[in-house]
């Protein structure tokens, strides 16, 4: 069998000491790869077909190309600022709901944060150039609702049969062309902001959060609806120096499925004491006996501790301390005697450990 070549022309007669001539070799040597460069002589017949290195070239170039087109959606990264269809304002609070809310763990999130096209994003409508609907009902939103203040256009807003937690921001009532919101069957908690300058409400809903309350300074009496709510109480946790205990009203618990082992999204309200151990400032053992669940709604806290299953840590905002007492291994004087805590669970010691603890002013 013959195999005639050609002979590379002068072009590529190269210098490798020269970075840019590299370059060209490299692709000179993969654009050969689609020009049949040798030609195959057989007594039997005829053709031009490529030599394996040549084909072994072509195959190298597939891939460049693929790793180019790869590398070339990597790095494209969202922002508001590469966004036309409305304010990039208006697009970061979208973004902010979607980050404290778990939105890559929503049942549905179509486009959020992977276009720059926010109208046509999943539960998300435009008007003129404005947000003007959120609807992500049932979508395992989870988590607090941010703030809302730059969707001035928003008039639909519907977050019903989901997670989400916290209060319902003040801001809230910034947003006055609302005309409808239902935000029933979460675990929002804390006072119903103000709504009297929702001039334009027509509905909402807000059933079915347990701990939601109304502030005692505003006036609702234009929503009967409700009417049913209970006042806001905040009771603070309170430490007795007497018995050395720690005794904690109000803990949300989020309720554990039983096969898995993993939080539901739901919630449960606890009470408990937590005795102090001799000889330590930021131990305490939980008294088991004293642990009993809170079943009576009217009986409840907008302000309680949180237990985290996933970290061990129980989180109290608001702590009544004796003046001058040592609390964490650290003492305060001043008058202050209000406090927020941090306590870690230690299985060993079977005891929550403080981890951090800070004044606050009295309030």
């Amino acid at each position: 069998m013959l195999h005639l070549q050609r002979k590379p022309s002068s072009s590529r007669d190269i210098n490798l000491e020269k970075p840019l001539n590299r370059w060209r070799f490299f692709l000179n040597w993969l654009f050969d790869s689609l020009i049949p460069g040798v030609l195959v002589v057989s007594t039997v017949r005829a053709s031009s077909l490529k030599s394996p290195v040549s084909i072994w070239r072509g195959v190298v170039f597939v891939a460049f190309i693929v790793g180019m087109m790869t590398i070339g959606r990597g790095a494209w990264a969202f922002s508001c600022s590469d966004v036309t269809e409305i304010s990039e304002i208006e697009c970061e609070a979208l973004v902010a709901l979607y980050d404290s809310t778990n939105g890559a763990n929503w049942s549905v999130n179509t486009g959020w944060k992977d276009t720059n096209t926010p109208c046509s994003w999943h539960g998300v409508a435009c008007i003129g150039g404005e947000v003007s609907k959120i609807s992500l009902p049932s979508n395992q939103v989870n988590g607090s609702i941010p703030n809302l203040t730059p969707l001035t256009g928003l008039i639909d807003l519907w977050l019903q049969n989901n997670q989400l937690s916290g209060i319902i921001p003040v801001s809230f009532s910034t947003l006055t062309n609302l005309r409808r919101f239902h935000l029933h069957t979460n675990q929002l908690t804390g006072p119903i902001p103000d709504l009297t300058s929702l001039g334009k409400l027509e509905e909402f809903s807000l059933h079915t959060n347990p701990y939601l309350c109304r502030d005692n300074n505003i006036d609702y009496s234009r929503w009967s609806q409700l009417d049913n709510v209970v006042i806001c109480v905040c009771e603070h946790a309170t430490y007795s120096l007497k018995k050395r205990t720690l005794t904690v009203p109000f803990i949300e618990i989020p309720v554990v499925d039983f096969l898995t082992g993993l939080p539901t999204g739901e919630k449960e309200l606890w009470k408990a004491n937590l005795r102090q151990i001799f000889g330590t400032t930021n131990r305490f053992r939980l008294l088991y006996k004293t642990v009993t669940q809170i079943t009576d709604d009217s009986n409840s806290s907008w302000c309680p501790a949180n237990y985290a299953v996933e970290t061990g840590t129980l989180s109290i905002p608001y702590i009544d301390v004796p003046i001058g007492i040592a609390l964490g291994n650290k003492k305060f004087e001043n008058g202050v005697d209000v406090f927020k805590a941090t306590m870690t669970w230690e299985p060993i010691g079977r005891s929550f450990v403080v981890q951090e603890i800070e004044q606050l002013p009295q309030l």
